[in-house]
């Protein structure tokens, strides 16, 4: 995540294999995390589980639904000279849903 975050801020120039390799650690990194178990794994948390990821796939086919649009409307306020309705790639919609997982998890699990 350092590097991803280096790379932008810093504008470093790098090929596209170098930054593949961060960002699928990220992904990698995030899913282990999803998937791994609770030191007491009982129903309850098998129940939290299904609803989080239930959540986090509608949360995230929403989200890949409207956000170019919100960008497409920024983009057109902002008088910028592209008007160009673009889909998010798979990095970003797996790393929103991965993360919207992980954020809901703990919070189902904590209000129980």
């Amino acid at each position: 995540m350092v590097s991803i975050i280096s790379i932008k801020i810093f504008d470093i120039e790098a090929s596209d294999t170098v930054k593949y390799i961060p960002k699928r650690g990220l992904l990698i990194t995030l899913l282990i995390i999803a998937l791994s178990r609770e030191k007491v794994e009982n129903k309850m948390i098998q129940s939290i589980r299904t609803k989080a990821f239930t959540m986090a796939f509608v949360v995230g086919v929403i989200y890949t639904l409207i956000q170019p649009l919100i960008n497409y409307i920024a983009n057109i306020l902002t008088n910028k000279d592209q008007y160009i309705l673009e889909d998010f790639g798979d990095f970003q919609i797996l790393l929103f849903m991965l993360f919207m997982y992980i954020v809901l998890f703990h919070m189902l699990k904590r209000k129980q």
